[in-house]
């Protein structure tokens, strides 16, 4: 049976696209998606620094239980009690805090990275030294815990302080909850410069945060405060801090 349709002016209609129509298609399509590429990739960043701010507060959080379950003291990531050897950097620790925290407080892996630079949660810092969890001697974190850690157990760290307005106190760092210290900063991003540049993506040895490769200084910073609030700090309030041979810390 003859199923041809026509039209009243007697001509066929046509059942298929000419070449010119499919590129008009496409040529929409790749418009649509120039136009809508950007949104989601500022999307996809917004939602990174709203996960990254919500794992800052966990660390807060479950570092005040700690403290509440331990007379006051907030936890010594930076101290081995096995060795009492301290870790000078703020983003050191060891497994003893790592696996007590994960273990007891139900922190992840994730929280200790911050998710705009995937390159630091990484095995070879996770479990520093060997890669063997059984055997790992250290642990390199991706945020900066700047209570009762080696930055106030090792008086080292205070000899290179970059900021005149610190380290003129008698408490610089809190070690206990209840501390009148001049650093509120429980937990930080992780603006690391290194070798002159922070460097986000390949190179795991900059900054852990994103950074503006037109300035080479980080877009914002989180901190977390002994109160547990949480706050998004502008570039222009992020400072050196620390200058410690060829390696600059900044919050």
């Amino acid at each position: 049976m003859d199923q041809t349709f026509h039209s009243s002016d007697g001509q066929a209609k046509r059942g298929a696209f000419t070449l010119i129509e499919l590129l008009v298609v496409v040529a929409i399509i790749a418009m649509l998606i120039a136009i809508l590429l950007p949104s989601l990739a500022k999307a996809r960043q917004t939602a990174k620094e709203v996960t990254c701010g919500v794992d800052i507060r966990t660390l807060v959080q479950v570092c005040s239980i700690y403290a509440h379950d331990y007379k006051g003291h907030l936890p010594r990531f930076q101290y081995n009690p096995d060795s009492e050897h301290n870790h000078i950097y703020p983003y050191w620790s060891y497994p003893h805090w790592r696996d007590l925290f994960e273990k007891t407080y139900g922190l992840q892996r994730k929280h200790w990275y911050s998710p705009n630079n995937e390159v630091w949660n990484h095995d070879y810092l996770y479990y520093w030294n060997t890669g063997v969890r059984e055997t790992a001697t250290n642990m390199v974190m991706g945020r900066f815990y700047l209570c009762s850690s080696g930055t106030v157990d090792k008086p080292a760290l205070l000899n290179y302080i970059a900021d005149p307005m610190l380290g003129t106190g008698a408490t610089v760092f809190a070690t206990k909850l209840s501390d009148k210290s001049q650093v509120k900063v429980m937990w930080s991003d992780l603006n690391r410069m290194s070798g002159g540049r922070f460097v986000n993506g390949g190179n795991r040895w900059g900054s852990n945060h994103i950074y503006d490769p037109d300035t080479n200084f980080p877009v914002g910073n989180h901190l977390g405060y002994l109160d547990g609030s949480v706050e998004w700090v502008q570039p222009n309030e992020i400072k050196l801090r620390v200058d410690y041979v060829g390696i600059q810390l900044y919050w």
